[in-house]
C-alpha cells in the first residue's frame, strides 16, 4: 500500500504540475501566476450562469415538491446522474488512462503490482470526476438543500456523499474495462480501443438523448395532481430503471435525507468493497492485457501491384498533413468526445427525442410545434430571421467547437515531429486549422445549407441562402483562427494521456467566451439595423459578411506568422 500511496502523489503531483496551460515548452515548469489568475477569473465569469441556472432550478423545484412530502426524488436524481455519468464516461477514461497512456511503458518496469499501478489511476481519476461531477451538480445540491432546508448534520453528510458519489461508478468500469481488454488480449490495438470506446459512447449517449423526449413531455405538466403524476412516472420509468443499476442509490439517498451515519457508513462500505473486487480483477486481468497491447492492427498480407503503386503515389505535404489531423482526433475517444463530438451529430439529440415521442404517442404536440415553426420560416418575408438563426447557431456552434483550440495541445510532446519533418510551419498550421474550421463549418453552415435549401422549396427567398452562408462561414473560420492563436500562445504539451490535454486545458474557454461576446454583438447589430431600423437584410448581411470575411483574413494571416515564429522558439 505505501508505493501504491507514493505512485498517487506521484501521478496528483504531475498532472497538477502541468497547470493549466502555461507551459511554454515541453521541458517548462514555470507558470505565470498573473495569466493562472486571470484563467481562473475568465472561467468562474463563464460558469456564472450555468451555476446561478442550477442552483435555482435545484431551490425552486425542491420548494414545490416540497409540500407534497417527495423532495428527496431531487436527490435522488442528482445521485443517479452522477452515478450514470460517471459510469458512462468513465468506461472511456480508464481504457484512456489505464490502456493508451504514455506513462504506462514507464510504471510496468517498476517493482509494483498491477493492482498498485491501477488503484493508484483510480483514485487520481476519482478525485477528477469529484471536481468535474462537482461544477455540474453540486450547485443543484445545494439549492436543494437550501430549499429543503437542511440540518448541519445533513450538509456533512451531504457533502461526503457526494465526495464519495463517483468511486463505486470508476470501480466497475474499470472491472468491465479491463474484461474487455482481458478478452481482446493479442488481437487489441490503439485503434480498436479508441474505435471500441467511440461506438460505445455515441450509442449511450444517443440512448440518453431519446430518454429526454419522455422526460421533455412530462415536463409541459403543471398543477399539483400533475406534479405528483410526473413523480410516480419519473420514479417509474427513469430511476425506477436506471436506479437498479446502482445498487448504491438508495443508501445515499437514506444518509442524507433521514439523515443517517449508519447509512453514510453503508455507503462507504459499499465503495469500499467495489474497490476491492477492482483490485482482485486487477490483478487477475489487467497485466495480460495491457501487455499484449499492439501499437496497430491488421494482419500481413501481400499487396497487389496496384496497392503498391498506391502507397508510393506521391500526395501534397498539406494533403498529408490534413489526414494526419483528422486521424489523431477521430483515432482518440478523449480527443473525438471532447472538442469534435457535439458539433458533428447536434442534430440527432433533437431528432431522437422527436422519434422517442411519435413512437410512445406523445408526439403530436412536439410535431405540430415544429410544423408550425417551418411554416413560418419558409414565408418570404421570414428570410432576414432565417438569416439570423443561421447565424446565431454558428456564433453558439463555432465556440463550441475546441477542435482548432487544442491544435496544438493534441501534440503533447510529440511536438517535436513537427520541427523535423521536411513541411513548413505555415503548412501544418495550415492543415491545423482547415481541420477545426472544417468541422465548424460542416456542424454550422453545413448543417443550416440543408435547412435552409428545404425552406428555400417551400416558399423562402433563395438571396437568403448566400448571405446566410458568407457570414457563417466567415464566422467559422475568424473564431477558429482566434482559437489556434490562444493555443498556440499557451500550449499543454506536457500531458500523460489525452484527457489532461482537453479536459484540464481552459484556453479554449477564452475562445469561446471572445467568440460569445464578439459573435452576440454582431447578431445584436444585425437584428437592430434589420428589424428594428427596418433595413434592407440583403445589404446589411452583405457588408457585415465582407467585414467578418475581412477580419478572418487578417486574422488568418496573423496566426500564420505568429505560430511559425512560436514553433521556432519551442524548446527541441
Amino acid at each position: 500500500m505505501r508505493k501504491m500511496w507514493a505512485l498517487t502523489r506521484v501521478l496528483l503531483k504531475s498532472g497538477a504540475a502541468q497547470g493549466y496551460g502555461m507551459t511554454v515548452g515541453a521541458s517548462t515548469k514555470k507558470k505565470n501566476p498573473v495569466m493562472t489568475a486571470v484563467l481562473y477569473i475568465v472561467i468562474l465569469v463563464c460558469l456564472i450562469p450555468y451555476f446561478t441556472m442550477a442552483f435555482t432550478s435545484g431551490l425552486n423545484i425542491t420548494k414545490a415538491l416540497h409540500p407534497l412530502g417527495q423532495d428527496q426524488v431531487v436527490l435522488e436524481f442528482i445521485f443517479l446522474a452522477g452515478s450514470l455519468m460517471t459510469l458512462v464516461f468513465g468506461i472511456s477514461f480508464i481504457l484512456s488512462i489505464f490502456y493508451l497512456s504514455t506513462d504506462i511503458q514507464t510504471l510496468l518496469p517498476l517493482p509494483l503490482r498491477s493492482e498498485e499501478i491501477v488503484l493508484g489511476k483510480l483514485i487520481v481519476t476519482w478525485l477528477y470526476e469529484v471536481f468535474t461531477s462537482g461544477l455540474l451538480l453540486l450547485p443543484i445540491l445545494i439549492g436543494h438543500g437550501i430549499g429543503a432546508r437542511w440540518s448541519v448534520l445533513q450538509w456533512l453528510l451531504g457533502a461526503l456523499t457526494f465526495f464519495f458519489l463517483p468511486l463505486m461508478p470508476l470501480a466497475v468500469a474499470g472491472i468491465f474495462s479491463m474484461f474487455v481488454m482481458f478478452l481482446l488480449r493479442g488481437r487489441a490495438s490503439r485503434g480498436m480501443v479508441m474505435g471500441i470506446s467511440t461506438i460505445f459512447l455515441l450509442a449511450v449517449v444517443m440512448l440518453f438523448s431519446s430518454a429526454g423526449g419522455y422526460m421533455g413531455s412530462m415536463s409541459e405538466m403543471t398543477g399539483d395532481n400533475a406534479i405528483a403524476e410526473m413523480l410516480q412516472n419519473l420514479a417509474g420509468s427513469v430511476i425506477g430503471k436506471y436506479g437498479k443499476l446502482i445498487p448504491l442509490l438508495g443508501p445515499m439517498t437514506k444518509a442524507v435525507s433521514q439523515p443517517s451515519i449508519l447509512w453514510l457508513l453503508v455507503v462507504i462500505a459499499g465503495n469500499l468493497v467495489c474497490v476491492g473486487v477492482f483490485c482482485l480483477a486487477a490483478r487477475v486481468l489487467y497485466l495480460p492485457g495491457v501487455l499484449s497491447m499492439k501499437e496497430s492492427g491488421g494482419r500481413s498480407r501481400a499487396m497487389t501491384a496496384a496497392q503498391q503503386e498506391k502507397m508510393l503515389r506521391r500526395s501534397s505535404p498539406f494533403g498529408a498533413c490534413l489526414a494526419k489531423e483528422w486521424r489523431t482526433l477521430m483515432r482518440s475517444p478523449v480527443f473525438f468526445m471532447n472538442t469534435a463530438m457535439i458539433g458533428l451529430i447536434w442534430p440527432v439529440f433533437f431528432l431522437l427525442p422527436l422519434i422517442f415521442s411519435a413512437l410512445t404517442g406523445d408526439g403530436e404536440s412536439l410535431f405540430s410545434l415544429l410544423g408550425r415553426a417551418m411554416y413560418f420560416l419558409s414565408e418570404p418575408e421570414a428570410a432576414p430571421i432565417v438569416v439570423l438563426i443561421i447565424f446565431g447557431v454558428t456564433v453558439f456552434g463555432a465556440g463550441l467547437c475546441m477542435v482548432a483550440g487544442t491544435a496544438m495541445s493534441r501534440e503533447g510532446r510529440s511536438y517535436t515531429f513537427m520541427k523535423c519533418i521536411p513541411v513548413s510551419y505555415r503548412t501544418q498550421l495550415s492543415a491545423k486549422l482547415a481541420v477545426g474550421v472544417g468541422i465548424s463549418a460542416f456542424s454550422t453552415a453545413g448543417y443550416g445549407l440543408i435547412a435552409m435549401i428545404y425552406l428555400v422549396i417551400r416558399g423562402l427567398s433563395p438571396a437568403a441562402i448566400p448571405i446566410a452562408l458568407l457570414l457563417s462561414l466567415a464566422m467559422n473560420v475568424l473564431v477558429g483562427c482566434v482559437n489556434l492563436f490562444l493555443d498556440l500562445a499557451f500550449p499543454k504539451l506536457n500531458w500523460e494521456n489525452e484527457m489532461v490535454a482537453v479536459k484540464q486545458h481552459f484556453i479554449p474557454i477564452i475562445g469561446m467566451l471572445i467568440s460569445f461576446v464578439v459573435g452576440g454583438l454582431l447578431c445584436a447589430a444585425y437584428g437592430i439595423l434589420v428589424i428594428g431600423v427596418g433595413m434592407n437584410y440583403i445589404v446589411v448581411g452583405l457588408v457585415l459578411g465582407l467585414v467578418l470575411a475581412a477580419l478572418a483574413a487578417g486574422a488568418y494571416f496573423l496566426v500564420m506568422a505568429f505560430g511559425q515564429k512560436r514553433l521556432s522558439q519551442l524548446e527541441d
